[in-house]
């Protein structure tokens, strides 16, 4: 059981810095080249026509494929003043309960997601402003959201243990997946 969890580990640290190798290097390639495209438009040249499209495109990515980074580290914001003021165990018990209902919803987008992706590959959609394929973009949408719906289940799971094993410390740094 220890090997698998090492394991398990293992691989979650990877996808880990996998994730935000992605985010970073994903920002900074499209936002060099929204700087660029903003300065030859200023300049009065015609820049990217695509531009606006992949930028829109990557703000929805970065944002949904960092929430499910957010998740995991517990770096959403929070309203936690209910839980300062209830027991350990209650509000460990309150916070499985906001977790497992979050992993629902974002399990159920997430099969949406897929479900919607494959509608685009089957349709042949591309985007407009270039002969790309709509499908590539909603795949990094369709992780994001089936990762996040995972990683909340995980850290109801933690909560869960924790209330039950009436761990008397409340913080939020309790419930990280590592």
């Amino acid at each position: 059981m220890k090997a698998l969890k090492s394991i398990l580990q293992k691989i979650s640290a990877a996808y880990c810095w996998v994730e935000l190798n992605f985010i970073a290097a994903f920002t900074m390639i499209v936002g060099v080249l929204i700087i660029y495209d903003v300065v030859v438009r200023n300049l009065g040249i015609q820049g990217f026509q695509w531009m606006e499209e992949l930028g829109r495109a990557t703000l929805v990515i970065t944002t949904i494929i960092g929430c499910s980074h957010a998740a995991r580290e517990n770096g959403h914001m929070v309203m936690d003043t209910l839980y300062q003021i209830l027991p350990p165990r209650v509000a460990y018990a309150l916070k499985g309960v906001a977790y497992l209902i979050s992993g629902v919803l974002y399990g159920y987008i997430g099969y949406y997601a897929v479900d919607w992706c494959m509608k685009l590959y089957k349709m042949k959609k591309s985007m407009e402003s270039v002969n790309f394929p709509a499908y590539v973009m909603w795949i990094f949408v369709c992780i994001g959201m089936l990762t996040m719906g995972l990683r909340y289940f995980i850290e109801s799971g933690k909560c869960a243990r924790n209330a039950v094993t009436g761990k008397q410390e409340f913080t939020e740094v309790n419930t990280k997946e590592n």
